[in-house]
């Protein structure tokens, strides 16, 4: 508390009420924080102002708070031609707009002198302010909007003064009620935890699957993570896998509708797993082997290494076949054949052949062999033709 001596300031009575009436309120002023410029001396403390009464007395009761007089008396003095005030801190944001103030109550005089004018701030943002003193002790004020604030303060705008001020009330709408004049019964029925702020109705929160202001509208798709949406937009803050969009009602990349009205996983046949969102039809081709709007289909014969997308010719084939003019890959490749008509792989030529030529793709057979050796396949070989080289041989560094 910041206590020094000027002018008096006593507060006998300032409540902010944020209804008309007593029904269905509840008074947060009650056990906060409070200050005040000063303090005369022998006068009770800030809380005197927020302790539920409101007789206005001082001298006997003491039920008021009572700033410092001017520097001639003080020994803690305030400076002159300074306001003085008192203030509550309610400890969190409360919504202020409805605001009464009562004066101090004495049978020999009007202390109304010591209240007015005064200016009423929210957290230093101005309320109200009044200019003239009312003919009773008590006066109701309104800001002009609904102000959300912490610290209420009242200072007296006038200098060199005291100001005499004893109850200091603040009412909100109790559990579940909302309105200007809490006149609705409780907040939305999906308002978070149940509460809702008192004066606009507007939930702080939804439950999941509603959004709105006051929580009533239901998330546009049940495809939204968890259910829960944006609570002022509606779209989706999270989609579930395979979904995306602001309702999550498209496929995110790598999924399909295809056949359903879940996002599935495209075809693992799909190149990089791309396919169009709601046919599934694969967009960038298909793997090795495989062909088809879907790449469900495998290429044929098993010789292609690669085939048209739609028409399913081959375009590449697997080592050891060669592509022929009808766009088959049913021929081997040099050096190979297939050791029977319906074989799937092509076998290695015997390699015998003469010069290392290809044998017959259909049979594996040499059209010639190599001198000494004979066959279909040249691996026989010719023992005349031996016997009559190595005797060659053995004689060859001779001279006839």
């Amino acid at each position: 508390m910041v206590l020094s001596g000027s002018s008096v300031l006593l507060l006998c009575l300032y409540s902010i009420i944020l209804s008309v009436d007593g029904q269905n309120f509840v008074n947060v002023a009650i056990n906060k924080s409070y200050n005040q410029i000063s303090k005369w001396a022998g006068q009770g403390p800030s809380s005197n102002a927020a302790n539920g009464d409101t007789s206005g007395t001082l001298v006997v009761n003491k039920t008021c708070i009572h700033t410092d007089f001017d520097d001639t008396v003080s020994d803690r003095p305030v400076p002159t031609n300074t306001f003085h005030w008192w203030e509550v801190d309610l400890g969190r944001t409360y919504p202020v707009q409805d605001i009464t103030v009562w004066a101090r109550f004495n049978f020999v005089g009007n202390f109304n002198n010591r209240l007015y004018p005064f200016t009423i701030t929210v957290d230093n943002q101005t309320c109200v302010s009044v200019t003239s003193a009312p003919s009773t002790r008590s006066l109701s004020v309104r800001c002009t909007s609904v102000m959300y604030g912490q610290v209420v303060r009242l200072t007296l705008k006038k200098t060199s003064q005291s100001l005499n001020l004893c109850e200091f009330q603040i009412f909100e709408c109790d559990a579940g009620r909302w309105g200007d004049r809490c006149e609705y019964y409780r907040c939305g029925r999906y308002c978070a935890i149940g509460k809702c702020d008192k004066k606009t109705g507007k939930c702080s929160a939804c439950t999941p699957g509603w959004y709105g202001e006051q929580c009533n509208k239901a998330c546009q798709s049940h495809s939204c993570l968890l259910h829960t949406c944006h609570q002022t937009t509606g779209r989706c803050l999270k989609c579930y896998a395979g979904y995306d969009g602001h309702t999550c009602t498209e496929c995110e990349d790598g999924f399909s509708k295809h056949n359903s009205n879940t996002c599935s996983p495209c075809s693992a046949y799909c190149k990089d797993r791309n396919c169009h969102g709601d046919t599934g039809n694969c967009m960038q081709g298909c793997v090795d082997g495989r062909h088809g709007a879907t790449c469900n289909t495998t290429c044929s014969p098993a010789g292609c290494q690669t085939c048209h997308q739609h028409s399913g010719q081959c375009t590449a084939c697997r080592p050891l076949y060669n592509l022929d003019p009808n766009s088959q890959c049913k021929e081997c490749a040099d050096g190979f054949y297939r050791k029977t008509a319906n074989a799937v792989h092509c076998t290695e030529c015997s390699g015998r052949c003469h010069n290392n030529t290809p044998c017959n793709k259909a049979t594996g057979d040499c059209d010639r062999c190599p001198p000494g050796w004979e066959g279909q396949r040249c691996f026989k070989g010719k023992w005349f033709y031996f016997l009559f080289y190595q005797h060659f041989q053995l004689n060859s560094n001779r001279v006839c």
